[in-house]
């Protein structure tokens, strides 16, 4: 899935929630954040902390893959750079 904005990747994870039924309040508790934050991230907060953000995802058993956005570009090899 593509996901463009906040806005997009907030309603992501609250539709995935949903579908595991479980409460923000669940969400937050596995992720080590506020129900609060949880909240405002499924809104498209969109100065939500990179940090925060994965702590979610995992929580939600989801993966987040980067891919280009234009497939002509080259792709990043994160392994050399993290290294390098």
């Amino acid at each position: 899935m593509e996901i463009r904005s906040a806005k997009h990747l907030g309603a992501l994870a609250r539709a995935r929630r949903l579908d595991l039924d479980l409460s923000q309040a669940r969400v937050a508790e596995q992720a080590g954040v506020s129900r609060q934050w949880v909240v405002a991230f499924e809104a498209g907060k969109p100065t939500a902390e990179v940090g925060n953000v994965l702590r979610v995802i995992r929580a939600l058993d989801l993966a987040l893959d980067v891919s280009p956005a234009r497939p002509d570009l080259t792709s990043v090899d994160i392994d050399r750079l993290i290294d390098g």
